[in-house]
């Protein structure tokens, strides 16, 4: 499926997109260009992560981008203050 067909996110309609459907998230999510509603590039995906069903099938919970990607990888104080730094730059706070 050609990626622009699926553009019913992006108009606020439902996604063409079947439930269900085994994608590769390293060739169709990490290091693809997240946009907003307008179309305008804001970031790019840097980590994914992910669940288990019931059936122990994984899913993706959450796409991750700049530091909230990169502070799990550094461990000790600079993931640590990464983390923090990032929780209060977010939406919402945390």
């Amino acid at each position: 499926m050609n990626p622009q067909e699926d553009t019913g996110a992006r108009d606020g309609g439902a996604s063409n997109r079947r439930p269900g459907r085994a994608y590769s998230a390293h060739f169709h999510l990490l290091d693809r260009q997240v946009v907003d509603r307008e179309g305008r590039p804001v970031c790019k995906v840097d980590d994914l992560e992910l669940a288990h069903d019931e059936h122990g099938r994984p899913y993706v919970t959450a796409l991750l981008a700049g530091p909230a990607a990169l502070a799990p990888r550094l461990g000790g104080l600079s993931a640590r203050w990464l983390a923090a730094v990032q929780r209060r730059m977010s939406v919402g706070g945390g």
